[in-house]
């Protein structure tokens, strides 16, 4: 009895420690992306307005001279672990890999990582 009720224990607690965390990529809805995302890329920033109507703002400001401003809309979906955004003006898209915690959005094309943090 006393061996069962240790794994019992056990068991929750591993259930518990992997229900926290990183949003698991199956689950990914338009609510867990949406909101501000604001990547410091040293020389300025690139912020992205992610809306639960599958649309987006992109904000790009590069501050070293000469300075660089420009912003862009469009849309987005989700399948899976991936985010395909599509540019309407240059008539393509790109796909990344997400991994989601609370405060951070990791961006993944399989080449290289964009690291977003949440804007409050």
């Amino acid at each position: 009895m006393k061996k069962r009720m240790v794994l019992v224990v056990m068991i929750v607690v591993v259930l518990m420690l992997t229900a926290c965390g990183e949003k698991t990529a199956s689950s990914l809805t338009p609510a867990d992306v949406a909101g501000t995302w604001v990547e410091d890329m040293g020389d300025g920033t690139d912020t992205w307005t992610i809306r639960e109507d599958m649309t987006y703002t992109q904000s790009i400001i590069l501050t070293t001279p000469p300075i660089i401003e420009t912003t862009s809309d469009g849309t987005y979906r989700l399948e899976g672990d991936t985010i395909i955004i599509e540019y309407p003006e240059y008539d393509t898209t790109s796909e990344y890999k997400v991994t989601l915690t609370e405060t951070t959005m990791t961006w993944d094309n399989g080449e290289a990582q964009i690291f977003y943090q949440k804007k409050w």
